[in-house]
């Protein structure tokens, strides 16, 4: 009866071959003890779970490994050593088909995803050596991709992310910094605004002269005040889900945040990767072939964007 029970666990709706694999050790455990309590003894309780494992795998990408090899020749340690190796492509898996996927994605993506790919190849003592080996490679990679970007631009569009604000992805002492560039970005494009396109040469009296200055002054410390707290403002809002769209955020909120506003939508407006220009000219190449050649460029626009229009519907 103990084993009956072990033999109809089965995997589950929606279950994952790492969530089946730990039920199956949990079921194998359950057993060996009930048996243990009736005076009997499980041979081989690995061998069992791992027979089991390979036979009802619910990933189509670990059955089709296990099928190099007869189901009684899977040792529990190899499919332990599997099943590391789908968790890291899983997650990797994730982040490509963000990066890598139809909708579009801000470059402000960029710094979480090169955090979150640092953590996840972190190597630890129960990953075997090919694990190991691959993880080591693979962030030699990564930071040699990262220290080719542009770290400064990347934080201030992180920052500019309502989904990313919290800058978690960054070094804690780091962070006051990249707050300090956004608020000194828009001072210094405030300054560029306000400077007259032509200098007036009349000098005023020199009473008018020192008012002038006074107000000016004043006026400036006022000016500096309000963008800090505008910046303040910014990061008091919730932030929203990673699923949301940020542009869509900051269209809604623009009233509410005018300053910071158009620095979000340049900074988001920087796609993460060169993907969204590959496909569209793949898209451009096949409208305009050899026996559509005599299309006009406002035409290939229109139907360019007719395509994207009508994919984003479905």
């Amino acid at each position: 009866m103990l084993m009956a029970d072990f033999y109809r666990t089965v995997p589950l709706t929606g279950e994952t071959p790492v969530e089946y694999w730990l039920r199956l050790n949990k079921a194998i455990d359950a057993a060996e003890e009930g048996l243990k309590r009736l005076g009997r003894h499980m041979e081989d309780p690995c061998q069992e779970a791992a027979m089991m494992f390979v036979k009802y795998c619910p990933g189509p990408t670990l059955t089709a490994v296990f099928k190099f090899k007869v189901p009684d020749k899977w040792t529990a340690s190899e499919i332990q050593e599997q099943s590391n190796s789908y968790k890291v492509e899983i997650k990797d898996r994730y982040l490509t088909e963000i990066l890598g996927g139809d909708k579009y994605v801000s470059c402000s993506v960029a710094l979480p995803a090169f955090c979150h790919l640092s953590r996840l190849m972190e190597s630890s003592d129960d990953d075997p050596a090919y694990v190991t080996t691959f993880k080591s490679t693979f962030r030699k990679d990564l930071e040699t991709r990262k220290g080719n970007a542009n770290i400064a631009y990347l934080m201030i569009a992180t920052a500019l992310d309502p989904r990313f604000k919290d800058l978690k992805c960054i070094p804690r002492a780091e962070r006051s910094e990249v707050w300090a560039s956004v608020t000194n970005l828009v001072k210094e494009q405030r300054v560029i605004a306000e400077k007259p396109m032509e200098e007036n040469t009349s000098e005023p009296p020199k009473k008018k002269l020192t008012l002038l200055a006074a107000s000016s002054e004043s006026d400036s410390e006022q000016e500096e005040d309000s963008i800090e707290n505008s910046v303040r403002r910014y990061r008091a809002e919730p932030a929203i889900s990673s699923d949301s769209c940020p542009l869509e955020w900051w269209s809604k909120h623009a009233g509410s945040h005018s300053r910071l506003a158009p620095y979000a939508q340049k900074y988001l407006a920087t796609p993460a990767t060169s993907v969204p220009c590959e496909r569209l000219f793949s898209l451009a190449g096949h409208i305009v072939q050899k026996k559509i050649a005599s299309l006009s460029s406002e035409n290939v626009n229109n139907l360019v964007c007719l395509s994207n229009w009508l994919s984003v519907e479905e």
